[in-house]
């Protein structure tokens, strides 16, 4: 779960490893460089749409220098180890596609889902049944999720702005345990007053700062909650 959007990253390698590694990055948004004599007709085909820098020559220990990831995937245990060794020299977290032992971190597998993400790794115990896990767990957790992830950010949004701080996480707690489905369809006209309806639900809505009043819309139920508050104090 690295947030690694714009930051450097090297792979090193050309081959179906080293394009693996390369789609997730570009999933997270790296600024990837690819050092490879020959690549697959998928990477080059990336190099040519601008999305990477391709190096086409053997490695160089300078390579590493600057990078925040640096991936070994030559396919030649002897080279991974010393890209390995020099990236970790510079400063780097390094990860080797042919031993995963020998390296800083692994690549577990990945289903995503709008900004759903769900990660299964097995500590190298066994790579395949990691990924057959992922396809078992990506049949569960579709499209729905992902439109009920959506729902619940835009309410939590709205309950960071009406909601005093006291009573912000039972509100959202009360959304999250609400039918998938509830909220993959809910509406965004609706929100608002859903909003409203939960926070009077939990019986949770208190005032966080005598001096402070965050209202919500005039004459909602909500705002009747928070006058009746500031009423009584």
């Amino acid at each position: 779960m690295l947030r690694v959007r714009d930051r450097p990253a090297l792979i090193v390698g050309g081959g179906a490893v080293a394009e693996r590694k390369l789609r997730g990055l570009l999933e997270a948004g790296a600024n990837v460089t690819l050092v490879s004599p020959e690549v697959t007709a998928e990477i080059a085909r990336q190099a040519r749409d601008g999305r990477i820098g391709w190096t086409a020559r053997p490695y160089r220990p300078p390579d590493v220098c600057g990078k925040l990831l640096v991936f070994a995937a030559t396919g030649d245990p002897a080279v991974n180890a010393e890209i390995v060794v020099a990236g970790r020299a510079a400063g780097a977290l390094v990860n080797d596609a042919g031993n995963a032992d020998c390296g800083d971190f692994a690549n577990p597998a990945v289903h995503r889902s709008g900004g759903l993400t769900v990660s299964v790794a097995s500590a190298g115990l066994s790579p395949g049944f990691t990924k057959r896990i992922r396809d078992e767990l990506a049949v569960v957790f579709d499209s729905r999720y992902a439109r009920a992830a959506a729902t619940l950010g835009r309410l939590r949004e709205r309950v960071q702005a009406v909601v005093p701080l006291p009573g912000r996480a039972a509100v959202m707690k009360h959304f999250s345990e609400r039918d998938i489905d509830d909220l993959a369809g809910m509406p965004a006209s609706e929100m608002e007053h859903e909003v409203e309806r939960a926070a009077d639900t939990v019986a949770n809505v208190i005032l966080a700062d005598p001096h402070t009043l965050v209202c919500a819309s005039r004459a909602s139920a909500l705002a009747m909650v928070q006058t009746r508050l500031m009423m009584a104090r």
